[in-house]
């Protein structure tokens, strides 16, 4: 992608507003590198990854970021440096691992809602085994006693060896003898050996050796000759203890080393996590939305702001961003824009152009939902004085410098050209632009272009796949809206903005005296045409909010269908299992009376055998899947049906089983009702015959 784009559309303030949504260095240092992508399937799957972070962060769940920071910086050092590296290097290697570790296991967890972060994730290695190293080997920036046998034993015994040293010491110190010598009774240490404080005068009294002297002179530090023995057994497990927390640091050395690579692979990606996280984080802040990506070449934008105006807007006093549609496709390849100065039409062109880098570097867009843009292959961009006094160019050399490698060839390429044609002569500007128009028109491409040249604002009416736009301008306020307008060109206004800006009434009335009358009809045409323009666009715009909404409506009707179908379904069946639950607890009941009842007279028998068939039929369940069944089945013309919609029995005055419709007679009329309009319930009225 064309680095000198990206320079002058200003995608590197984009980065540095990325990357502080960071939560790590890891993560900071991607977004200051990041850059677009002209590969479709890397776009999508990058944009994929960020829908999933976007839906973890709104879930509340955000990833464990605490600690995460590069270890593989660190390993490089100590790899430079030779030998076994410090214990505050290994211990912070230790704890970044640890922290790339924990990341990289959260993200393998939520395969569910996170499959391609989560497989990302599962393709690094597993650090587990060199994380439980290091933990085992360090207590913060302290070598833990457990790190080894040997180590736990010259530990316990240099403890033991400094209780005896001490307490040998402060009996001395409490003696009488040298009770009146000392400076201090407590026990001090120097150079490694327990030493007791004696006056400077007094040195002579103690007999041992001196190590140290305080800076004031007043007082000495002495090691008594009774001390010095256990001294040295303290100080030689001390040189012990050393050489063995260097042999452990030796190790872990080489342990870690060995994995420089599997380490430097997992933290790339949990790097990449983050940056993840990151654009989601500045998604929601902005309330950007994940673009459309389509084949072939568009660059649909609807309701665009640029994104650097936008997240100045979310600050406190930040002003409003006037949105912006905009659409360009094979159909409509090149967008000449014209309008007043001030009135916005660079900013366009650097919104469309920064929206497109922000694609395809995998971030969501300031533009609304529904949005659609292609991966092109390139963004060449001729914003800005381009004037260069090193290489003695003029305004004008230095557009045509900009402008000429986009006339090389290459098709999939957006193009943004600003002030076309401006620093020459205005006749030959124009047809120089005229024809460099022509060439990129056939050429392919997406074009963007800005002018205030009137010949060129001619040239898309003319010319298929080409069409004008303007910025509009408020005539009564004599302010430009920074509204773009596709359809219609735009005049520059230069007397409007002069009378704003304080020109003299009678020089700008000069002025449009001067102009042509044509030229003054022309300018009003224009401004008349951008006002119906404007009126058609926003009428165009209520239809789609109104059909919208009629969609969102018709949505939550089918849904509240849907939801009141379920609770019929469910309150049916409890109903069923209500009934069936009753009708057995009913026939327990009578199953001991009804045994009673085999013992009667034989000349009471027939009338008992008919009271247990006639309490078998009233008791026996039946679904009410099967007794609707049964109840339309049996269904004859001129029998009286109960009918819901209109609360009465009716007659059945037709009856076609085949389409499963019947007609009734509902007073004076006769309906056609289909079979699920009618119910087998026992009717609230006794039908009438």
């Amino acid at each position: 992608m064309d680095s000198h784009a990206l320079d002058v559309l200003g995608f590197a303030a984009v980065r540095t507003l990325l990357a502080s949504y960071a939560a790590s260095p890891l993560g900071r240092a991607l977004a200051e590198r990041l850059g677009p992508s002209a590969d479709p399937d890397a776009v999508a799957q990058s944009l994929a990854q960020v829908d999933e972070a976007v839906g973890v962060l709104l879930r509340g769940e955000a990833p464990p970021m605490r600690g995460l920071d590069s270890a593989s910086l660190l390993l490089r050092s100590v790899r430079a440096a030779g030998g076994a590296g410090r214990i505050e290097q290994l211990s912070a290697i230790g704890r970044r691992t640890a922290a790339i570790q924990a990341l990289l296991e959260d993200m393998r967890a939520r395969h569910v809602a996170c499959p391609r972060l989560a497989e990302l994730a599962a393709r690094a290695a597993d650090l587990r085994g060199v994380v439980n190293h290091c933990e085992a080997m360090f207590d913060g920036e302290l070598v833990r006693d457990g790190a080894s046998e040997l180590l736990q034993r010259l530990r316990r015994e240099k403890a033991a060896a400094e209780v005896r040293v001490r307490a040998l010491l402060e009996e001395m110190a409490g003696s009488a003898r040298l009770r009146p010598h000392l400076m201090e009774r407590s026990v001090a240490l120097r150079n490694g050996r327990h030493v007791l404080v004696v006056r400077s005068e007094h040195a002579g009294q103690v007999p041992g050796l001196l190590h140290d002297r305080s800076a004031s002179g007043s007082s000495v530090f002495i090691e008594p000759k009774d001390a010095v023995i256990l001294g040295n057994v303290h100080a030689d497990l001390t040189a012990r203890e050393a050489r063995e927390i260097d042999r452990l640091l030796a190790e872990l050395t080489r342990l870690l080393l060995e994995h420089e690579e599997v380490i430097g692979g997992a933290e790339a990606r949990a790097a990449w996590i983050d940056h993840s996280f990151a654009r989601a984080g500045m998604s929601l802040a902005l309330g950007l939305a994940a673009p459309v990506q389509v084949p072939g070449m568009v660059l649909h934008l609807r309701r665009a702001a640029h994104p650097l105006l936008l997240h100045a807007s979310k600050q406190p006093g930040g002003a409003a961003v006037v949105p912006m549609d905009l659409f360009l496709d094979p159909e409509r390849r090149m967008l000449v824009i014209t309008g007043p100065n001030t009135g916005g039409k660079t900013v366009a062109l650097r919104t469309a152009g920064l929206i497109q880098l922000m694609f395809q570097s995998g971030l969501h867009i300031p533009a609304a939902i529904g949005s659609e843009l292609s991966v092109l292959e390139d963004v060449l961009a001729d914003i800005g004085d381009e004037q260069d006094l090193a290489q003695s160019l003029s305004t004008f050399a230095g557009h045509v410098r900009s402008v000429a490698p986009m006339l090389q060839g290459g098709t999939r390429r957006l193009l943004l050209i600003d002030e076309f044609g401006s620093g020459t002569d205005p006749v030959e500007g124009a047809a120089l632009g005229e024809a460099i128009l022509e060439h990129l028109l056939a050429s392919g491409s997406l074009v963007l272009v800005t002018t205030h040249l009137g010949m060129l604002k001619a040239f898309a009416f003319a010319r298929p796949g080409a069409e004008n736009a303007s910025m509009s301008f408020d005539a009564d306020t004599l302010r430009p809206t920074y509204e773009l307008v596709t359809g219609v060109p735009g005049s520059s206004q230069a007397l409007a903005v002069a009378s704003r800006y304080g020109v003299p009434a009678a020089v700008v009335e000069r002025a449009r005296t001067l102009l042509q009358g044509g030229r003054e009809r022309e300018v009003q045409l224009l401004d008349d045409l951008a006002r119906a323009r404007r009126a058609s666009e926003q009428a165009r715009l209520d239809s789609e909010e109104m059909k919208a909404a009629s969609k969102v409506q018709l949505g939550a009707a089918e849904e509240e269908l849907r939801r009141a179908q379920g609770e019929r379904g469910r309150l049916e069946l409890e109903a069923e299992q209500e009934v069936r639950r009753v009708l057995e607890a009913l026939q327990a009941a009578l199953r001991p009376h009804l045994a009673a009842l085999s013992s009667v007279p034989a000349g009471l028998k027939p009338e008992v055998d008919a009271l247990c068939a006639l309490l078998a039929e009233h008791v026996r369940f039946s679904a009410f899947s099967e007794r609707r069944r049964e109840f339309l089945t049996t269904l004859r013309k001129h029998d009286h049906v109960w009918v819901p919609r209109y609360g009465q029995t009716c007659r059945i005055e037709k009856l076609d089983r085949a389409r499963e419709r019947l007609v009734v007679r509902v007073g004076n009329m006769s309906m056609d009702l289909g079979f699920a309009d009618i119910s087998f319930v026992a009717q609230p009225v006794a039908p009438q015959r």
